[in-house]
């Protein structure tokens, strides 16, 4: 050990003690300067050794803070569930409208005095069942019951009368019923414009 210039210098084993200036430091091997010995040792993270360090265009490579990226697993998309979604069936659906009745024809129309002329007309022609049915039995009218009956029938746009319906709302004799249908098939009316006419009236025979 020597004194030079106020610096001592002391091998120790392969390394080296340097005392100089209040500062202490350790080299690998051989003599280190006093500017060496004195510098702070400075943090490779810090942003100023960062800003200090190569450039990403001269490295090539982007660094990754640990622990700041999910393992791999857990980066892959999620399954698809389109396979376990089912379309909803239009088989539903095709079948009400195959099931739907049919569309009604338009509504024809004919002018309200000349109908109802043509339906009392008509009309009579049934209340006179009663007395026809009497004379075919050849007993009194009063021996045949009838009372009210719902008549509904339709005029086509030609006049003519079709799906007839009689209907008894209280007692009425078969064969009155079976009279006032007859009767309705030679029904004529005058052709109504547009369509057909769906008509419905009520028959109430005089009590004797």
């Amino acid at each position: 050990m020597r004194s030079k210039g106020g610096w001592l210098r002391a091998s120790l084993l392969s390394g080296s003690l340097l005392f100089g200036g209040g500062a202490l430091a350790l080299a690998a091997a051989g003599d280190i300067s006093p500017a060496a010995a004195t510098s702070p040792v400075l943090d490779p993270m810090a942003p100023s050794s960062l800003l200090a360090g190569p450039s990403l265009h001269e490295t090539g490579r982007v660094g990754v803070m640990p622990e700041s990226s999910a393992p791999p697993e857990e980066l892959k998309p999620a399954a698809t569930q389109w396979g376990a979604v089912q379309e909803k069936s239009i088989q539903p659906v095709a079948a009400g409208v195959a099931n739907a009745p049919p569309p009604r024809p338009p509504a024809g129309t004919i002018d309200p005095l000349l109908l109802n002329r043509e339906v009392a007309a008509n009309i009579s022609k049934v209340e006179d069942c009663r007395i026809e049915v009497a004379r075919n039995r050849q007993v009194p009218p009063a021996q045949v019951s009838a009372e009210t009956l719902l008549l509904r029938w339709t005029i086509k746009p030609t006049g003519d009368v079709a799906a007839r319906d009689v209907v008894a709302t209280s007692p009425t004799d078969i064969d009155v019923m079976t009279c006032a249908k007859s009767a309705m098939s030679q029904w004529q009316f005058s052709p109504p414009d547009g369509g057909s006419v769906d008509m419905e009236r009520t028959v109430s025979f005089k009590p004797l």
